[in-house]
């Protein structure tokens, strides 16, 4: 039952991290998991190696906290198939209802992570405007026109995956500024569809098409990132560890002025000032204002958004402290 909630709560976060608004890490840090897996990382070291290479599994296991790992291993792989189309489709046809739920989300998980402080002091307050300006001026900055490329993926990887484990901004995010969200989830998209395929044609006999089917989707991409987000993981997973450990009321502090200053991200009404073209002649936005919303109606409908997203997190919050 235990290994169920973990997976439930791995799914929440990753479902979190496809959208480029909020970060998986904020429902880890409510869920109280957060720890757990930042030191869960932070073992995976020398001595983890040799444990594995020397035969000595159960030490192994043990050391990295592998059920949990693996129950997020196993929750990342839900997390693409069921959600990546998904939220490719919504983001197209239903904006205003996403970004608003995202909003809620953020505001809800602001509430919630303040608590976590025993008492403010002037410093405090200090790192957490810095924070705050941190995060505004990050989320400010216009996409890039960077073409992907096994490199720059695996640069992309690295650089997002710090993201998702900070409870502030997702990592989807900072792959939409660097012009890498769309080329990702399109890749994930093509790699699902294109498995259901190859799965498809190896169950009518046709194996020579299913593995040259196999064969032609693009792994290579797959492969940079993922490359880029271990590196990127493991090296910054072991400096956040080590000042979680000596300044943990100043991160925290921080990371909630990274949630404020990220807040207008999420505005669900936008109007395009500069757009530009990618490598697949697609018109997309490259600079964007925040407006008013263009309707009474639009407006009630990104409250009740608003505020459906805030009773998840508060929801998943109460649950989490009842447990």
């Amino acid at each position: 039952m235990n290994r169920l909630v973990v997976f439930a709560k791995w799914l929440l976060m990753w479902a979190c991290d496809v959208v480029p608004g909020v970060s998986g890490g904020t429902i880890a840090f409510i869920t109280g998991i957060y720890e757990r897996l930042i030191d869960a990382i932070h073992w995976f070291d020398k001595q983890a190696i040799v444990f594995f290479f020397t035969g000595k599994r159960k030490k192994f296991f043990k050391k990295i906290d592998a059920w949990f790992l693996l129950t997020l291993l196993l929750w990342i792989f839900t997390a693409i198939i069921s959600f990546a189309k998904l939220i490719q489709h919504l983001l197209e046809t239903q904006p205003v209802a996403i970004w608003s739920t995202f909003g809620g989300l953020l505001i809800a998980s602001i509430i919630i992570i303040v608590r976590h402080l025993p008492q403010w002091t002037t410093k405090l307050v200090l790192w957490m405007w810095l924070g705050a300006v941190w995060g505004w001026l990050l989320t400010s900055l216009p996409l890039t026109q960077i073409e992907p490329t096994n490199l720059s993926t695996s640069w992309a990887g690295a650089i997002a995956i710090m993201a998702m484990v900070l409870p502030w901004i997702s990592g989807s995010y900072i792959l939409l500024m660097l012009n890498h969200y769309q080329h990702i989830i399109n890749t994930l998209v093509a790699t699902i569809d294109g498995i259901k395929e190859v799965i498809l044609l190896a169950a009518d006999g046709l194996w020579s098409g299913a593995w040259y089917h196999f064969t032609t989707l693009p792994w290579d991409t797959l492969f940079s990132f993922a490359l880029g987000a271990a590196i990127g993981v493991i090296v910054f997973v072991k400096l956040l560890h080590r000042v979680k450990k000596h300044y943990h009321d100043q991160l925290i502090a921080v990371l909630i002025g990274l949630m404020i200053g990220a807040l207008h991200k999420v505005w669900p009404y936008k109007k395009v000032l500069e757009e530009f073209t990618d490598r697949h002649g697609e018109v997309r936005p490259l600079i964007e204002q925040n407006i008013l919303p263009p309707t009474r109606e639009s407006a009630l409908w990104g409250i009740a958004f608003v505020v459906l997203g805030m009773v998840l997190v508060l929801g998943i919050d109460f649950l989490a402290k009842k447990k």
